[in-house]
């Protein structure tokens, strides 16, 4: 099967990585898609990273203002993980409780 493309540059922003995973799910092992966006998609590599790691390849094919276009390809199978989470999350309890804790100087 030839890779398909998906301009994602007319689809409003918080549709856009639910609909790119989901078009990215439904690829068998080899097959692969050419995202077209606006914009380094970079929060959405970091959330491919998160949820389908060593599952897909990552391939620029064009690096233009306003022009970018990679191809994501389906590298193996891979049980879906959720995608509502952002990118990076954010663990309270991980966190220093202050610059000294950060620092050492308790």
């Amino acid at each position: 099967m030839a890779d398909i493309e998906l301009d994602v540059r007319e689809i409003p922003k918080p549709l856009r990585h639910p609909k790119i995973f989901g078009i990215f799910d439904d690829l068998s092992v080899g097959e692969a898609l050419i995202l077209v966006n606006d914009h380094d998609p970079i929060p959405l590599h970091g959330q491919f990273e998160d949820v389908r790691a060593g599952a897909y390849s990552w391939e620029y094919l064009v690096r233009e203002p306003r022009d970018y276009r990679i191809r994501i390809g389906k590298t193996a199978d891979v049980e879906p993980a959720s995608t509502d989470a952002p990118a990076a999350t954010h663990n309270p309890a991980a966190a220093p409780e202050s610059a000294q804790q950060l620092l050492g100087d308790n």
